[in-house]
Formats: structure tokens, sequence, C-alpha cells
């Protein structure tokens, strides 16, 4: 029997960083075989496997490169387990367990092992558990890298954190590595790097520096790559949401996260600093400084549009670093809880400040609205579009995903040409797709679009631009115009432009208004050239009677008759 030492610094911490990894794992695996990943994850999908493939970094296979792959590292490590023969999305799973086990020892390294006594060994159990459910996983489990973004985050923070001098002269490199896995993630690892800096002993200050110089020359290097590679300064996202209608559109989805899942954890962290000694509170002032650069990451979200924040997984990293100040609280030496009945109401006050983050992995995995119909014919359609089919779009995950053929993006996360400037119905005359598909965003009336059984598929007879709600007709002879002018997003102006095409050009293209979730919110334009266009509504109508629903249903199923 190993000495109790030895389990009490070792095996024990050991198994609970294995059982929450492969706690992960199991849940994402589980997730991907009831239903599918969410549409966004499936962009980055693409590029790992077209990376993956050789085609470079590259939204369309033998295309040229576009950055709209934001979360670099991720997208490269999901490339190169693809290139091993694992499925893009089990990579992304396997990813993020990786990330989750990676924040367990983190969480875990805040508690004395050495001086942890046994009564305290539910400490060990406490962040790790809630770790699993906070939004943070929730958004990892449909396919994005909150978790493994997080997990770097997270060493960071504890680096800075560490007692050793040469320890923290690690920050700067783990700093780079976080904005290498998203380009955000350069505010926390600036901040906290300068933090390291003023901290370090000023006889260490030259050591620190020379190491900072090192990474910033790396970091300038990738930037210098990527500006040349891609031919644009900034990864095409932040241009797309940078265009918005109001100064602070990121404000109300902040307010939302701090007052939601933020705050129960904020005020446990508050009323916990009041058991503490004087002692006590120097020993945990590093944490608590720690933390300002991921108050600073989350305020400047405000700026930008957060658009598909799925369960708040752009403020994923602050929320971690909340939750291993609070691990440090309750399992450090200095920690609150004393008597037995202390520290059960500890524990209860935890459970309840994440009751929160429960019900959000709750409403998103389980009691979300699920419609499998875009998945079941964007895997159908797939095989039947070649590499020369050109496809206009504003949902560029699944349908995407599942074919070689060109896209373009109308909305800009994808495409140069729309990032900056709006698509006007002149640019898709002259690009001539052979499929528009887009998602309305309700800038149509179809509450007069008869429906019943079986007519998730509607023929349009008139011009689309009919449909047109009057608050949004301006939006249609808007042509040339910005989007600072128009003081509109792209998600809001790219279907109008569609719109007007179609309208434009209803000699040439089949329009049908296709059932999603709550109403007839997709619009299909198939072009009269296209070979076989007759089959897309029969798909179309199909995907929503029958066929498999999930993920690992649909990879597993035969792939429709290749095209004559």
């Amino acid at each position: 029997m190993a000495p109790p030492a030895l389990q009490r610094q070792v095996l024990l911490p050991a198994l609970v960083v294995t059982s929450v990894g492969l706690a992960s794992l199991a849940l994402g695996l589980n997730y991907l075989q009831h239903r599918f990943p969410h549409e966004d994850a499936y962009i980055l999908f693409r590029y790992a496997r077209n990376l993956a493939d050789g085609y470079g970094i590259a939204f369309n296979p033998g295309g040229p490169p576009a950055e709209g792959a934001t979360d670099f590292l991720w997208m490269v490590t999901l490339a190169a387990l693809n290139a091993l023969g694992l499925d893009v999305a089990v990579a992304a799973v396997v990813a993020n367990a990786l990330g989750a086990a990676l924040c367990t020892g983190l969480l875990l390294s805040a508690v004395p092992l050495r001086e942890l006594e046994p009564r305290r060994h539910w400490h060990l159990l406490l962040a790790p558990g809630v770790l699993l459910v906070t939004a943070a996983a929730t958004a990892a489990y449909v396919g994005f890298s909150s978790m493994f973004y997080g997990g770097v985050a997270l060493l960071t923070y504890r680096l800075f954190t560490a007692r050793s001098e040469r320890v923290r002269r690690l920050v700067p490199v783990a700093g780079l590595l976080l904005a290498l896995v998203r380009p955000d993630g350069v505010v926390i690892g600036v901040g906290m790097t300068l933090l390291a800096l003023v901290r370090a002993p000023p006889g260490q200050r030259g050591r620190f520096v020379r190491v900072m110089g090192v990474c910033a020359l790396v970091g300038a290097g990738y930037f210098v790559w990527r500006a040349t590679y891609f031919g644009e300064l900034l990864p095409l996202p932040l241009y797309v949401k940078s265009h918005a209608p109001s100064p602070l559109p990121g404000l109300g989805e902040n307010l939302a996260w701090l007052c939601q899942l933020a705050a129960p954890l904020v005020v446990f962290l508050a009323a916990t600093l009041l058991f503490l000694s004087r002692e006590g509170l120097t020993d945990v002032r590093p944490y608590l400084l720690g933390l300002a650069p991921f108050a600073l990451h989350v305020a400047l979200l405000s700026l930008g549009v957060p658009s598909q924040n799925i369960a708040m997984r752009f403020q994923a990293p602050a929320l971690l670093a909340l939750l291993l100040a609070l691990q440090l609280l309750l399992a450090g030496p200095t920690s609150a809880p004393g008597g037995g009945s202390a520290r059960v109401a500890f524990l209860v006050a935890l459970v309840c400040a994440c009751l929160p983050q429960v019900w959000l992995l709750r409403d998103t995995l389980v009691r979300a609205p699920f419609d499998p119909y875009m998945d079941r014919f964007s895997f159908a359609l797939g095989r039947r579009l070649d590499r020369g089919t050109v496809v206009a779009l504003t949902e560029a995950g699944r349908l995407p995903f599942w074919t070689e053929a060109q896209v373009v993006d109308l909305v800009g996360l994808n495409t140069r040409e729309t990032a900056r400037k709006p698509p006007t119905a002149d640019f898709l005359r002259e690009l001539a797709p052979d499929l528009v598909m887009f998602h309305h965003d309700w800038t149509l009336d179809v509450s007069g679009v008869r429906s019943g059984p079986g007519q998730d598929v509607v023929a349009v007879t008139g011009p689309l631009r009919d449909l047109v709600l009057p608050q949004y007709r301006p939006l249609l002879t808007a042509s040339g115009k910005s989007y600072d002018e128009l003081a509109v997003d792209h998600v809001k102006l790219a279907p109008l432009v569609a719109t007007e095409f179609l309208s434009q050009m209803r000699e040439a293209y089949d329009v049908y208004l296709v059932r999603y979730l709550r109403g007839y919110a997709h619009v299909y334009g198939v072009k009269k050239g296209l070979a076989r266009r007759e089959d897309i509504p029969r798909l179309l109508q199909e995907a929503h009677e029958r066929g498999p629903s999930s993920y690992f249903a649909l990879s597993r199923s035969a792939p429709p008759p290749p095209q004559p």
C-alpha cells in the first residue's frame, strides 16, 4: 500500500484529474451520440479538415487562404488529430477533455496537498466537480474550444500566482500561447505579463524582460506571417463583429453573463474573504490581482457584436479564473471553513452559486430547440455538389461541412470580400451562385405562408422582396454604402441583399421557403441550370421527415448516390 503522503500528494490528485478528463470525454461523446455540433463549430471543423488534407488554412478546398478560424492553435490541434485518423468532431471532444484535465490539475495545484488534513480531502473534489457543469464545459460539449482555451488561460493565471520567481517567468510564454489560441486572448496574456513584471523583484526583472522580449518577437513574427499569408491584418470575424448599430453592442451580453453566472461566484468569493485573517488576505492577494486582466477582457467584449456566444463561451476564461480563486479560498491553508457545520454551509453555498450554470447546461444540451433537418439535408446534398459548384449563404457551418463546393459566406466570417464591405446584388450577380441559402433573420414576413402536413418546403412564386417587412425595405436599395453608414449588422443585411438578388433574378432561380424551428426561417434559391435541381426540394422535405438524428448516426449512415 502506498504511503499516505504519496496517496495525498500524487495518487489522489492524479485520480481526480483523470476522472474529470474521462468524464468530460464521455459527456462530449454522449452529446454527439444524441445531437449535432453547433452550427458555428462546424466552421472551424471545415478549416481543420482542409488543413489536415493539405489545402492550407482555407475555407474552400483549393481556394485562397482565409482566416475565419480565429482559434489558431485549436484549429491546428484538431487538424493534427484529424490527420492521425480521428474524426474532427471527436477530435474536438478529445482536445476539450484534455483542457478539462488541465483545468482540474491547475485547480488542484491551488491546494496545499502536503498540509491537507484527511478531513479536508473533500475539498479536492469541489472545484473539479463544478468544472464539468460550468458554462465553459457546456460550450465545449457542443464543439467549441472553450475548455481548451480556458485551460491555457487558467495556466497563465496559475503561473502568475506561483510563489517561485522562476515559475512566474513562464507567464509571457503562456500568454503567447493564449493569444495563439484565440486573438482576444492577447488581452489576458499581455495583462498578466505586465502584472508579473511589476510583481517581479527588481533584481529579477532583467531576466523576465528577456523572456518577454523573446515572446514578443515570436508574437510579432506570427503576426507578420499571418498578415502576409492571409492578406489581412486581423481575422475576418473581428472585422465582422466590429460593425454594429450601437457603440457597445456586447454590453447587454456581458451584463447577462455577470448577473446570471458570475455574480453568484463573485458574491461567494467576497463572503469567503470576510473569514480570512490578515495573513490569509496577504496569501490570496496575487490571486485577486490576477483577476484584473480577466475583468478587462470581459469589459472589452462589450465593444464587439457577441454573435454565437453559446453558453457565454467568450467569457469562459474569467469564469474559470473565479473558480480557481474560490478553490484557493476553500481548500488553502488559510481557508475559511473551520468546523464541520461551517464546511457544510460553505459547500451548500458553492452549490447554490453554481446552480445557474447547471440550468444553462440543461437548457443548452437538453432543452434547446432541436431540429435536425439542416444536418440531414446538408449531408444528403453535400455529396451531390462537386467542387465546381458555387454556393452563397449566410449559415456557413453545417452545409459547407459536408461538401467540397466553393462556398461564399455573405456574412463575411469566412469570405474576405464580404467581411469589410456589405455584399451587393451586383456582387452576387457576378458570382452567379448555383445555390443561395440564407436565414432571413425575420426580415421577411412569412406569417401568411400556408403550412400543413408535408409542407415544410414551400415554393415562392412572386418576387421575394414582397415579403420584406416595411422597416427593412430601405436597405434593399442601399447598395454601395458601408456598414457604418447603414447602421446595421452583417446578419441582418446579408439576407436582405440575397433577397433582392433572388427578386431581380427570379427567372433564373427556383425559390423555396423552408421550415426551421419556429417558422419558415430558411430561404433557398436553386439555379435552374443546376444539374438535378429537382432533387433539392425533395431532399429538403425528406430531411424534415426522416433520417439520422445525431452526428454519429449521420456519420455512420450510407452516403447518398454519387452525382452522375
